[in-house]
């Protein structure tokens, strides 16, 4: 069983799920409001040392089992 994420990590992964195109840390730390660039960046390094993202660039994306991760997460997101 993995262990659970923390709210940022999860919000993180949610958004890059959510909004595949903003994927720089300042993208994604602006989508998430008040949650500080460096926050988002580190969140997203803790998430590519799970091989749940990965970088090219200042650019982020989910990978395989970060798309899964994030979909277990929240199974009914982007279905409305």
């Amino acid at each position: 069983m993995p262990a659970p994420r923390s709210h940022v990590l999860q919000r993180v992964l949610g958004c890059l799920r959510d909004h595949p195109h903003d994927d720089t840390v300042e993208r994604v730390a602006k989508r998430l409001g008040s949650t500080p660039a460096d926050v988002v960046e580190a969140a997203l390094v803790a998430l590519e040392a799970e091989q749940l993202a990965s970088r090219a660039g200042e650019h982020w994306s989910l990978t395989r089992a970060g798309w899964i991760a994030a979909r277990e997460a929240d199974p009914f997101a982007g279905l409305d």
